[in-house]
């Protein structure tokens, strides 16, 4: 789908029967934004639909899905669908998936904002990768 910004002026009251979906890209920022201006009472279901897969490589992906205003309540659920899938626990006010593959999955619901962080085996691979060109690099000048 096309990822759009919607403003409200007026704040935003969700009941316990309400879902909000949300669309989100593997581009880093790319999703759907609520941007508001007085209080988001949280309340329902949130889905966070991944259209895209995650690019490999990144640090951390980062994304406001609700930006400005004050944010109140508690989501009932946070749950991952399209690409990613699964239900996100709820710890204080995170709620956190950590994938098979290592992936963490942050959402914060004082904030808006949802990171993700690829597994410890990205990393090990970028490093891996680091060190090959610097020895590269070092043999090219000693040649």
């Amino acid at each position: 789908g096309v990822l759009a910004t919607m403003t409200l002026s007026n704040g935003l009251s969700l009941n316990d029967s309400s879902t909000v979906r949300m669309d989100i890209s593997g581009t880093n920022g790319s999703s759907d934004v609520i941007s508001l201006s007085g209080t988001l009472a949280n309340n329902g279901a949130l889905e966070l639909n991944i259209t895209t897969a995650m690019p490999g490589g990144n640090f951390s992906n980062a994304y406001t899905i609700f930006s400005g205003g004050t944010k109140t309540g508690s989501w009932d659920s946070v749950k991952l669908a399209g690409v990613y899938t699964g239900a996100l626990t709820k710890n204080g006010d995170t709620w956190t998936r950590n994938t098979g593959d290592g992936t963490v999955w942050n959402f914060y619901q004082n904030t808006g904002e949802l990171t993700v962080i690829p597994e410890p085996s990205t990393y090990a691979l970028m490093g891996i990768g680091a060190a090959f060109i610097l020895w590269r690099l070092r043999r090219r000048r000693q040649d």
